[in-house]
């Protein structure tokens, strides 16, 4: 009986353990790709702009 409890606690201190883990895990790739996004929008928008003065660029009379 007690080899029993004894297993049962391992078993269950491990499964807190483990999902503790990976929640550590998942929250921080959730931060890198909250990052990752921001950072690719800003490079869509400087890209947009870059594309604007080019095409006025290419526009104008030479």
């Amino acid at each position: 009986m007690t080899l029993e409890l004894v297993l049962l606690t391992i078993v269950a201190v491990s499964q807190v353990a483990g999902f503790t883990i990976l929640g550590i895990m998942l929250y921080r790739m959730w931060e890198q790709t909250g990052a990752v996004t921001a950072a690719t929008f800003l490079q869509g928008r400087r890209m947009e702009a870059i594309l604007k003065e080019v095409k006025e660029e290419l526009g104008r009379p030479r």
